[in-house]
């Protein structure tokens, strides 16, 4: 097993988080449903930087924090994102 100093695990441990972060930010995430729960997770996966699309039995209400916003017909659509 190799060690490493302190410096070279942080410096290793700096790398993982940058690569983390750009993984994060090329990421879609597709909710089903935008009631309180899926509403949240929404804000917080926007707040990262991800693509939000979601599935939802009326797609014409309004939804804030989200990309595009499908209905159930509209299923293949939404996965092709």
């Amino acid at each position: 097993m190799k060690y490493m100093s302190k410096s070279q695990f942080a410096f290793s441990n700096r790398r993982l988080l940058i690569s983390l972060f750009f993984t994060v930010l090329s990421v879609s995430l597709a909710l089903v449903g935008l009631g309180a729960i899926g509403s949240a997770v929404a804000q917080r996966a926007k707040a990262l930087g991800m693509k939000v699309v979601a599935l939802r039995q009326h797609p014409e209400k309004p939804a804030e924090n989200v990309t595009a916003v499908y209905g159930p017909q509209e299923i293949p659509k939404l996965l092709a994102q």
